[in-house]
């Protein structure tokens, strides 16, 4: 784990302490805090107020005889907050030999990632933001990017069927590996997003509201496509595919998201930016985390296009949002910063940047926190603050040394 050292960055600690996480609540203090004097009578009414309540509803449900009521206790007990599991999907493998079928690569993937984080608390990463994490031992790589289970697949072709080979990295950095196979490419990621469940302790829910859902087999083959085109820079083959997986799930906010993204025509930038405001103003007030999210990439789509001031208007707009995910509140920060050195407001984009690392850090997400200290090292360098900028740097390959990674390694010390 990483230790922080007062003003000089951090230090890394090599040894690893296991703690069994119990499910019981967590005992109250054996010492505890008397109250401030002249709050014992308070403390005694709301004593009596809470016995007669008790016996109220001792006596009614004592009178109830349905068998719900024991339900009901149970329901309303107390656990313990569950922390969601993390799982990283890294892009696939098409392993056909087919150029047809090269949307298996990240469209697949990403539709197997929507799947999946339709399950009750699960955080769910990739494959596109994975897409520079270097190949390797795949536990390695999920415990790179703060995920405790990762998943890879490669999908080939036997007589005509599909053969899907999977594996999931354990939180042990074991892996869980297996197979199946599918006469469908259409039903390849909702099996897969399945099996993945199932390792991880979770399940696909039973019902889906209409405005998460990918919609049928097609439209998620579709919406696959559409992405992989998108990846490989064919916007208009990308359009025409998800404007005809909208076509079978309309009211589909994943596929509205997507189909806004790619869009975004760099050559016409007035025109994009007044069609992404009309989507915007038309998803729904529970639709704030695929608006943030629609902020955040075009924003970036902006600032690739020069449109730099427009971009950090969007970008500072996406912040305002409450509640937004950590991580992905760490990279709208950078990309905000990324803007703001561009317009040589350097102070600013110091403190986005600096804001972004603080929240990394306490994600514990190397591989993004990583990627936060080398910009800061070149955002340092800019300013003139070499020292510090040395500093960022060397931590940086710190970091990616920890977990072995060669080129990033190499980044880092050309930093």
């Amino acid at each position: 784990f990483i230790r922080t050292v007062h003003g000089r960055g951090v230090r890394f600690e090599a040894a690893v302490d296991v703690i069994e996480v119990s499910a019981s609540p967590a005992r109250t203090s054996a010492h505890p805090v008397p109250p401030p004097a002249g709050q014992h009578k308070i403390y005694w009414a709301a004593a009596i107020v809470l016995m007669a309540a008790m016996g109220v509803g001792l006596g009614a449900w004592r009178l109830s005889a349905a068998p719900e009521s024991s339900t009901a206790g149970m329901a309303v007990s107390e656990s313990p907050a569950v922390a969601p599991v993390r799982v990283a999907v890294f892009p696939f493998d098409n392993a056909t030999g087919e150029s047809d079928f090269d949307w298996f690569q990240t469209g697949l993937a990403t539709a197997t990632r929507d799947l999946i984080g339709q399950s009750a608390n699960v955080e769910v990463l990739g494959p596109a933001e994975l897409d520079e994490v270097p190949d390797g031992e795949l536990s390695r790589r999920a415990g790179f990017v703060g995920a405790a289970h990762g998943l890879q697949a490669s999908v080939s072709r036997v007589d005509g069927q599909f053969v899907v080979g999977w594996a999931l990295a354990q939180p042990t950095m074991a892996s869980t590996e297996g197979r199946f196979e599918a006469a469908d490419a259409t039903l390849i990621a909702r099996e897969l997003a399945r099996v993945v469940l199932e390792a991880i302790d979770g399940r696909l829910p039973t019902r889906v509201p209409r405005e998460l859902d990918l919609g049928d087999p097609l439209a998620v083959e579709l919406y696959s496509r559409g992405l992989e085109a998108s990846m490989h820079d064919d916007r208009r083959q990308a359009v025409a595919l998800l404007d005809a997986a909208q076509a079978r799930a309309p009211d589909s906010i994943p596929l509205k998201v997507a189909a806004a993204r790619v869009a975004f025509d760099p050559a016409d930038v007035g025109a994009s930016v007044q069609r992404f405001r009309g989507l915007l103003d038309a998803l729904p007030v529970s639709a704030r985390d695929a608006r943030v999210r629609l902020q955040f990439e075009v924003g970036n789509l902006l600032w690739y296009a020069g449109e730099v001031d427009q971009a950090v208007s969007l970008l500072a707009a996406a912040l305002v949002e409450p509640g937004i995910d950590p991580l992905l509140r760490a990279r709208i920060l950078n990309s905000l910063a990324f803007a703001e050195q561009s317009q040589l407001h350097y102070d600013a984009a110091w403190e986005h940047a600096r804001e972004a690392e603080v929240l990394l850090r306490e994600q514990q997400r190397p591989y993004f926190l990583s990627m936060a200290l080398t910009n800061l090292g070149y955002l340092a360098e800019d300013m003139g603050r070499i020292a510090e900028a040395g500093r960022y740097h060397e931590e940086a390959m710190q970091i990616r040394e920890q977990h072995g990674f060669p080129s990033l390694i190499a980044a880092s010390r050309y930093g």
